[in-house]
């Protein structure tokens, strides 16, 4: 069996055991329904950006959310279905430029935010359609792509297999509220037309905490690229400069 083959296997047998396990704990508190399929895909559609919007927005948390009435359900579900078929419209059109953590992060909360958005009735579904200790799990690796991006950086993937790969990063606190972030990259890849190119970024950052809720980021990435074999096109050398800022809610 082919390498790659192999690991399609692999992949395809953990999401399907996944999948197994995680419809086996729902289903032992699935209940009957009390609401068509129609009206429940479109609760669940609703449903996941509510997720997405905390998960972006963390505010006005509520132990208990007000039970969506049938009609909202409607209303909103229809723009909320549509809403997710053009974004996965369009990460199907970007899947080549889509980083591979990315496609990780976003599938792992699909799968598991799936089974407690209200296709499968459950008796917590009596009080409330959407809940924060439901999303707990599917979120978590949307966190830590967040955190990969904003201390990594977001790359777009090249059609290049990688031959050497380097890195080194470090982080020092200067002060309490002050931190420096360095990293230094390096990576010779092989092109499908035998060119092989070699990659080396430097980045210098620093997070600095303005207010107990108030966090700045910035950052200065230095890159340059050459083809080490002729006919490979020329060098290239920029600058790519970033900034954010981050509230902390309570």
């Amino acid at each position: 069996m082919k390498r790659e083959t192999r690991r399609k296997v692999i992949m395809t047998s953990l999401v399907a055991l996944a999948l197994l396990v995680g419809w086996l704990h729902v289903t032992r508190e699935v209940v009957a329904p009390t609401l068509p399929l129609g009206t429940r895909l479109l609760i669940a559609a609703r449903a996941v950006w509510f997720y997405i919007a905390t998960f972006l927005w963390p505010s006005d948390l509520v132990a208990v959310y007000p039970r969506w009435s049938t009609e909202q359900a409607r209303a909103l579900g229809v723009s909320a279905a549509a809403g997710l078929a053009t974004a996965a419209l369009i990460g199907a059109w970007q899947r080549r430029r889509l980083p591979r953590a990315a496609w990780f992060a976003a599938g792992f909360f699909v799968l598991n935010i799936g089974l407690v958005v209200g296709v499968m009735w459950f008796p917590y579904m009596r009080f409330s359609y959407v809940a924060d200790h439901l999303a707990y799990t599917a979120t978590e690796k949307l966190t830590l792509y967040a955190d990969y991006s904003r201390r990594i950086g977001f790359s777009v993937p090249a059609p290049f297999e990688v031959v050497d790969s380097s890195d080194v990063i470090g982080e020092i606190a200067l002060r309490d509220n002050l931190k420096l972030r360095a990293r230094l990259q390096y990576d010779r890849v092989h092109g499908p037309l035998t060119v092989t190119r070699s990659y080396a970024s430097a980045t210098l950052g620093g997070e600095f905490r303005a207010h107990e809720r108030v966090v700045l980021d910035a950052g200065i990435t230095y890159r340059e690229g050459a083809a080490l074999q002729p006919g490979g096109g020329g060098d290239f050398q920029d600058y790519v400069v970033s900034a954010g800022i981050a509230i902390v809610l309570k």
